[in-house]
């Protein structure tokens, strides 16, 4: 009868090289970068909003409205609105490349 050998393990806490190596390069190849675009403030939307319960797009005063828009159409699914401040209407737009 063959004699049954076992390999050994490196430890649960051993962690290689190679394989923290291979997690960043996973997590580096799906991952997308965001890149800044523009700040929205309070002094970009209209005083009266057409909401009582919030702001968005519809409130914001020409220029910025038009520069939303564009943004919107030039990235389509790859624009990110992200909300800063509530009370103070503040608005990031990023891309994600």
């Amino acid at each position: 009868m063959a004699k049954k050998t076992t390999k050994k393990q490196a430890p649960a806490a051993g962690i290689t090289l190679a394989q923290l190596k291979k997690e960043v390069t996973k997590n580096y190849k799906s991952s997308k970068v965001e890149r800044f675009l523009f700040k929205l403030t309070k002094d970009c939307y209209n005083t009266e909003m057409s909401s009582p319960a919030g702001f968005g797009a519809q409130d914001l005063k020409q220029p910025y409205f038009d520069l939303y828009t564009y943004l919107l159409n030039k990235h389509k699914t790859n624009l990110v609105v992200k909300l800063i401040n509530m009370s103070n209407k503040e608005i990031e737009l990023w891309v994600k490349e």
